[in-house]
């Protein structure tokens, strides 16, 4: 498929049904009119409930590695909405000023970086979901690394 916006919508659906087989409490993609600006919307790929905080999830499928701007328009809608934290998951990696923005961003916000690549990792070793994100969390609280790379073999 070559379309990266079908892409990205099979992914939202994907990993929401990934979320929903885990237990987890979650708000499915939406979208929210922005009241200063007529007529546009923004896409909210999901929110999660990760031991009582709630988690945006932002996702990803582009042939690039994800930019700083995609995670910081990210970022502002965790703000703008009062989350706990922020999910961001890239089929695609991630470019490098995304690290140090994000070990910025861990001052206000708890933000964990995932790839594609780990989640079908998990997937093919039957790990926990839970168990994964929670680690990722914890890296970025205690050793302000949002971006632990947790690779099963």
């Amino acid at each position: 498929m070559t379309d990266e916006q079908k892409q990205g919508i099979i992914l939202e659906e994907i990993l929401n049904n990934l979320f929903k087989i885990n237990s987890f409490l979650i708000r499915e993609p939406f979208k929210m009119k922005k009241e200063k600006i007529q007529d546009a919307e923004e896409q909210i790929d999901g929110e999660i409930e990760l031991e009582g905080k709630f988690y945006l999830v932002g996702m990803k499928w582009t042939k690039e590695p994800t930019d700083v701007g995609q995670v910081v328009r990210h970022l502002a809608r965790v703000h703008h909405r009062n989350c706990t934290g922020a999910i961001f998951i890239s089929a695609s990696g991630y470019a490098k000023p995304v690290l140090f923005a994000c070990k910025e961003a861990l001052q206000n916000t708890v933000i964990i970086l995932c790839t594609l690549e780990e989640i079908v990792k998990l997937l093919e070793n039957e790990r926990d979901l839970k168990d994964f994100l929670k680690k990722k969390v914890s890296a970025a609280v205690s050793w302000q690394n949002p971006f632990l790379l947790i690779l099963e073999e």
